[in-house]
């Protein structure tokens, strides 16, 4: 009795492990079944691929397409434009140049072939009188018109003009000054040298007489007036010679 007392747990403490155990390995055998097939496909059955791959059945066909009805187009009856023209059922591909035959003799009444009654009838009419009555009023030569002679530009006047001293300053735009001769400077000579001087029509002093002043003096002067330059002196417009009087002053600085 005591012998059974001990042995009986221990059965027990086996069953249950073994239990245990043989769960463990049922659950991990179902999860290596499961698992094998995800992991590597090619282990399944050709079978169940073969299956899966067929694709599904395609939609039923539809109803047979309609055949076009050739609706037949309205044809267009050609209509008379204006007298003697009528419009075309359809435009041509592409445009026609017509050459007209040349016309002999239009006044005559020689047109040759054309349109009945028109400008080139053989026949005259109306369009034959129409061309003599055209060709007649060119050929008739209208009044003679009168051409205004055109007026001359002014001439300037054969002899240069005489201009005042005061008004001829006012036209200078380039005046030189005179060098102070050194033997009039020692000498301590002072005056107004009075010149004469012709002034061309560009403004330029061509001649110059003198008029009065100190000898000494009269070489300097004429130097600097040569080189002063004035404005064109106008006469109606057109630019004339000038004489004038020049007066170059000489003075000794304090």
């Amino acid at each position: 009795m005591f012998e059974q007392s001990f042995v009986q747990p221990a059965s027990r403490v086996r069953t249950g492990w073994s239990l245990m155990t043989s769960f463990g390995l049922q659950a991990l055998m179902i999860t290596a079944a499961l698992a094998i097939p995800l992991v590597n496909p090619e282990m399944l059955p050709k079978a169940l691929t073969r299956i899966a791959l067929v694709a599904p059945p395609g939609p039923p066909p539809g109803p047979p397409p309609e055949t076009p009805r050739v609706v037949a187009a309205n044809r267009v009856q050609p209509r008379e434009v204006t007298r003697g023209l009528i419009e075309p059922v359809t435009m041509p591909p592409k445009a026609v140049i017509v050459v007209d035959e040349p016309v002999h003799d239009v006044a005559a009444g020689n047109a040759g072939p054309g349109i009945p009654g028109g400008i080139g009838a053989a026949g005259g009419g109306e369009g034959s009188d129409f061309m003599r009555s055209l060709l007649t009023a060119t050929q008739v030569q209208g009044p003679p018109v009168k051409v205004e002679p055109r007026p001359e530009p002014p001439k300037p006047p054969a002899a240069p003009i005489v201009v005042s001293k005061g008004v001829q300053e006012a036209l200078i735009l380039v005046k030189t000054i005179p060098v102070y001769p050194p033997l009039a400077l020692r000498a301590r000579i002072e005056g107004i040298v009075h010149l004469t001087a012709l002034i061309s029509r560009d403004g330029m002093v061509t001649q110059l007489k003198v008029i009065s002043g100190h000898p000494m003096l009269v070489p300097a002067a004429i130097d600097a007036v040569r080189q002063w330059r004035y404005r064109p002196t106008l006469l109606s417009g057109v630019p004339t010679e000038v004489v004038t009087q020049v007066d170059v002053k000489f003075t000794l600085t304090r």
